[in-house]
This record gives structure tokens, C-alpha cells and sequence, in this order.
């Protein structure tokens, strides 16, 4: 299966997300950033997943420049079923039931959005299918091949007006075959074990930058007969300066602190009326 057909497949469980904003003293959105995610379902509820250190650096953006949150958007127009190309209005992403963590001495970085239903139906009409439990628990032993989905900063454009105001964002998906490195330089371990990758060429001949990929799946693949089996191995955190080795957050600690968090939000009440 070649890169194109990986990104068909994939795209059935990634999405890109929008934030735009503005700054204080301006009435309309002036600027905007695109962020690799995908729908993760636990307990029978989705989710929007990603890294971590994204929010934060969205947090410090608004902190340090006073910029003013204006709208949000999840585009979802690769996947193999999707009817519309315009991707969905998610006016509560900056609102919405949600979760973070970035430590880098723990090694977590991950987040989480809550999707209400009227999300989950128009995700599912374009043929965006949630990556369950079935695709991280219990994974093999070995995998037959990597594969990283994302949106790289090459592939993320600025769309401007006759005027020259801006008006959104242009985005193209790619996928990055990885290769796992089972011995890291040492300066990179956490206290949680992390998983490390090398980004491979594709089929083009190239090593797309992984800049902009964070918060994407990785997916480890077995063969099976004909067809390919996927797992849901980690999440893309960061590249490492020195190797150019890609990190992933393994998926087994996330989707249990996913699963508590989601118990107590529901204890509490912050779910009961999130519909």
C-alpha cells in the first residue's frame, strides 16, 4: 500500500483543526493556526484528540499578544467517504469540555475536546470514523511498518482577500512513513517511556518536515492477508533537534487517563448537559 492509499485510509480518523483569532484592537479574525488531530471514541463518547503543548502555545499566544479567540473549524475533507469539502464550524473549541497536559519531564503530552453529538453526526455524514478501543488495546508485539498523519507547515497556507485580509487557511494532509529506533540517545527518556521514530522517505523521494505534524496519529500496521490491520500506537509530540528523531506519546497511558478524566467529568457533572 503506497503513501496515497495510507492517506485515503487514514483520513477516515484525522482531522485538521482551525483556531483565528485577533488582536484586541481589530474587528475581524486577522490570523489563524492549523493543527494535526483525530477522533478517539471511549466509553461510547468522542473526542478530539491531540498534543498538549499545542494549547499551551495557544494560551501563551493570547496571554503575550492579547489576541481575542474568534472562531474554530475541524476540516475533514479526505477521508474516503466525505461528501463536503468545507470541513465543520466549531465555534467551542476554546469552550468545549477539554483537558491538557504538557510535561516534559513525565513525558505527556496529549489533549482532549469533547465532542457533543451534533459534532459526532456531522463528522460521521463525511465519513470520519472514531478510532475505538479495538485500535490500542492489546497491540502486537511487532509491527510490519509505521506511519504518521499530519498536517506539516509546508502543506499549511494562509488564504487572503482581494484586499490582502486574511480569510482562513488552506490545508493539505500528508503521511510520514517512520521507522521505530529502539535505543534513543539517552538525554531524551522521561520518566514514562516514550517511543521513538525515524522519518523515512516516501515514495517521492523526500522527508517532509514534521514541523506542524504534532498531535497527529501514529499507526503501526500489521498484514493480514490482503488487507492491512492499523493499531493506534502513539501520539506525534515533538522531533528532537539533535537526531531528527520523531517522539510519540504512547496511547496506552492516554486513553487511560482519558477514561478517568471522562469519569470524573461525568461525576461532576461537566458532561451531563454536554449534548
Amino acid at each position: 500500500m503506497n503513501n496515497d492509499q495510507f492517506l485515503r485510509r487514514l483520513a477516515r480518523h484525522c482531522v485538521a483543526v482551525v483556531w483565528e483569532d485577533r488582536a484586541a484592537n481589530e474587528r475581524r479574525q486577522s490570523d489563524g493556526i492549523a493543527f494535526s488531530a483525530f477522533i478517539m471514541s471511549v466509553q461510547g463518547l468522542w473526542f478530539l484528540v491531540s498534543a498538549g503543548h499545542i494549547i499551551e502555545a495557544i494560551r501563551k499566544r493570547q496571554a503575550q499578544n492579547g489576541r481575542i479567540y474568534m472562531r474554530g473549524q475541524i476540516v475533514d475533507s479526505w477521508s474516503e467517504g466525505a461528501v463536503t469539502k468545507g470541513g465543520i464550524a466549531f465555534p467551542e473549541l476554546a469552550t468545549c469540555p477539554q483537558w491538557h497536559v504538557d510535561d516534559d519531564e513525565l513525558g505527556f503530552d496529549y489533549c482532549w475536546f469533547y465532542l457533543r453529538p451534533y459534532y459526532r453526526k456531522s463528522l460521521s455524514a463525511n465519513g470520519i470514523i472514531a478510532l475505538s478501543e479495538a485500535t490500542w488495546a492489546e497491540p502486537p508485539e511487532q509491527f510490519d511498518g509505521f506511519n504518521c498523519f499530519g498536517f506539516p507547515g509546508e502543506n499549511i497556507h494562509p488564504r487572503h482577500d482581494r484586499e490582502g485580509n486574511y480569510c482562513g487557511l488552506r490545508v493539505k494532509p500528508r503521511v510520514v512513513p517512520y521507522c521505530q529506533v529502539s535505543d534513543p540517545p539517552s538525554e531524551l527518556q522521561t520518566q514514562y517511556p516514550r517511543i521513538f521514530f525515524r522519518p523515512l522517505q516516501s515514495e517521492a523521494g523526500d522527508v517532509v518536515s514534521l514541523k506542524g505534524m504534532s498531535g497527529g496519529p501514529i499507526f503501526g500496521y500489521t498484514r493480514q492477508g490482503n488487507g492491512l490491520r492499523l493499531w493506534l500506537v502513539a501520539i506525534q509530540s515533538a522531533q528532537a533537534t539533535k537526531s531528527g528523531l520523531a517522539i510519540g506519546c504512547p496511547t496506552g497511558p492516554f486513553a487511560r487517563s482519558i477514561d478517568a478524566a471522562i469519569r470524573q467529568a461525568i461525576n461532576d457533572g461537566r458532561l451531563a448537559n454536554a449534548t
